[in-house]
């Protein structure tokens, strides 16, 4: 079993803008002129509410109230998205996590970066 701890990125890139200036698509450039693997929390989020689990009908009543997904949740599937693609890549760039620090420090300790 590979180890995913190997596989993150030592290096934070923030990254900021509004809605639509373009984060997503240079972390897209970045990714395939390095062989990263992007993974973009927003697309995890979409994803897992397409597949119509139990996890994804609670991120949903969440998302109805106007609530944020809890950062727990998706650094679970960062994890598991992650781990996914540990044998097809060189690494990964973070898009849409962490947004403030506790989610950071939370991400250091569960990934052990």
């Amino acid at each position: 079993k590979e180890d995913i701890y190997s596989f993150v990125i030592h290096y934070i890139l923030p990254h900021k803008g509004g809605p639509g200036s373009g984060k997503s698509s240079q972390c897209e450039q970045l990714a395939k002129k390095y062989g990263f693997t992007h993974l973009s929390t927003a697309d995890l989020l979409q994803n897992e509410l397409s597949s119509l689990s139990e996890r994804s009908k609670f991120i949903k009543d969440i998302m109805e109230c106007g609530e944020p997904v809890p950062g727990g949740i998706v650094l679970e599937l960062l994890k598991e998205a992650m781990i996914a693609n540990l044998g097809d890549t060189k690494g990964f760039l973070i898009d849409g996590y962490p947004r403030e620090l506790k989610e950071a420090e939370e991400f250091e300790s569960k990934v052990n970066v």
